[in-house]
């Protein structure tokens, strides 16, 4: 290591794995975690400022969030999906603290997490409204998807009840 800030995940699994920074380095170097007493190599000449204990293991979409911020120095306050499952019900508590003491923590109001709903399409429309027979149609439709994920989007022409002509496209 050398001497600029570093950031040590160490997830008790199954098998055990160690980050540094944002890079997963190394499983089942760890027999025995216990955290009265803590050896971490050599720590002459390093400080520790911060210990997180979770009663689950973090993945890793998650250490590599606390890692970036970490690294600009911020607080991380943001929890990434695969943190929580649909029907949890989580709360946020903030605790200001100085040097010297801590003050009141403050709970936000309890959410529940929602299963998440399918994409949708809220508007369709044929273009040209008044087709003839030398029109080149268009059709546009606006889909929502609540998670914003890339979408593929079909597009199916019938003439009647007889398909002829199909599109599939990403966007």
């Amino acid at each position: 290591m050398n001497d600029s800030w570093q950031y040590l995940s160490i997830v008790k699994s199954n098998p055990n794995k160690i980050y540094l920074n944002d890079k997963f380095i190394a499983e089942n170097l760890i027999r025995n975690i216990n955290l009265s007493n803590i050896e971490i190599g050599d720590m002459t000449q390093a400080y520790i400022d911060e210990i997180k204990v979770y009663d689950f293991a973090l993945p890793e979409s998650q250490i590599l969030k606390e890692y970036q911020y970490g690294i600009q120095g911020k607080i991380n306050n943001i929890l990434t999906s695969d943190v929580f499952s649909a029907n949890d019900e989580l709360i946020c508590s903030v605790t200001p603290a100085d040097p010297y003491s801590a003050g009141i923590t403050k709970n936000s109001t309890k959410i529940k997490i929602n299963i998440n709903s399918p994409p949708r399409v809220s508007n369709i429309n044929i273009i040209p409204l008044e087709p003839n027979t030398t029109s080149t149609l268009s059709c546009y439709a606006t889909v929502i998807d609540d998670l914003n994920l890339t979408l593929n989007i079909e597009y199916f022409w019938y003439n009647g009840s007889n398909l002829f002509s199909f599109r599939k496209y990403i966007c």
